[in-house]
């Protein structure tokens, strides 16, 4: 695929034949924000002794789509293209609950795709399925019931379908390696600019994708004793945060990634995720979405726990005794405030 000539990365200019499918490329944008956040506030309330460094890695509010969907969903359409699989006749099937049917919409038009397929719960925001049916995406609401097949392993079965495609983000290697290439290869870059490397990556659960890319990085770039630690976010059952799944919804039947395995999960309550959401765009002018302040939420709860074994914690911290924790952020905050008004107390607001 052609690229730009001579435009600094950073420039963020996209002109041409290629223009679209350049834009639509993540990695062909500027780097994402990274963000330190505030000493001495709810955002990072620990200590000065405790020696801890909180980051936000800004990636969805800064991408086409407001969401970091894209890196997987044009990682996926670039190794259909390659393989010969996008035509005329195409039509592309997407399980998703937003962020990731979207994108595939945006991304398919673009590499001349016409028919996309965006299966979605019917509980979904409306904001959500609006952008879907708006950027011309066939919009399917499901909703799955007990003991019958889930909309997931439906989509599943579409790829036997002739001309049909189905891009699987709950189980298709192409989703974390798509961030270990994007998102990961960033957060290091950017966090070696500093001097230091994350002694921590915190991703909220959704499909997991994320957070096994921050495990699998992390692995690349494990160095003598040094550590990084993947650390991913769960709800709490019966406290549903979009973007984020509790337990019970990260089953093999639904999530194929190995997302226990050299990694740690915390879990985290619905209101205190939403508040910690409103706080990142209050304090720190970040306007991200309800996944990201979950995953702010559980990052100070696994640094509590980290913080209580001096021993364990010593090789996650760099040269100069600090620890370092990034968290990835998904998406914005727009089309979620209706839900904001619902769960938390006008007060708050």
């Amino acid at each position: 695929m052609a690229k730009l000539k001579k435009t600094p990365l950073y420039a963020n200019v996209f002109a041409g034949k290629h223009a679209m499918v350049h834009y639509v490329d993540p990695s062909m944008h500027a780097y994402g924000s990274l963000v330190e956040l505030p000493r001495g506030t709810p955002l990072n309330p620990f200590p000065r002794a405790a020696r801890v460094r909180l980051f936000m890695k800004v990636m969805g509010a800064e991408l086409p789509g407001n969401t970091f969907k894209i890196v997987p969903v044009f990682e996926w359409y670039e190794q259909q293209q390659r393989l010969g699989k996008i035509t005329s006749r195409t039509v592309v099937n997407i399980n998703s609950s937003g962020g990731a049917g979207l994108a595939a919409v945006l991304v398919g038009h673009a590499m001349g795709v016409r028919k996309i397929r965006v299966f979605m719960p019917e509980d979904a925001p409306i904001d959500k399925q609006l952008l879907i049916r708006r950027a011309g995406g066939e919009l399917h609401l499901t909703k799955d019931r007990p003991g019958r097949m889930t909309s997931v392993e439906k989509v599943r079965k579409m790829a036997r379908l002739r001309n049909h495609l189905v891009f699987d983000q709950y189980g298709d290697d192409i989703n974390w390696k798509g961030h270990v290439r994007v998102t990961m290869h960033q957060l290091w870059e950017q966090m070696a600019l500093l001097g230091t490397f994350p002694g921590g990556i915190v991703a909220a659960k959704g499909t997991c994708g994320t957070l096994i890319a921050a495990r699998e990085s992390a692995k690349l770039h494990q160095q003598g004793s040094r550590r990084t630690l993947a650390i991913g976010v769960e709800c709490e059952e019966g406290e549903p945060i979009p973007a984020v799944r509790p337990a019970s919804r990260l089953g093999p039947k639904q999530i194929r990634f190995n997302h226990k395995q050299g990694t740690m999960t915390v879990k985290v309550e619905r209101y205190e995720a939403y508040q910690m959401t409103l706080d990142l765009f209050s304090m720190a002018a970040l306007e991200l979405g309800l996944s990201s302040g979950a995953a702010l939420c559980g990052a100070h709860k696994a640094l509590i726990d980290i913080l209580r074994n001096p021993d364990a914690s010593r090789p996650l911290r760099d040269k100069d005794g600090i620890l370092n924790l990034a968290v990835i952020s998904g998406d914005g905050l727009g089309p979620y405030l209706n839900q904001l008004r619902v769960i938390l107390d006008p007060k708050d607001l």
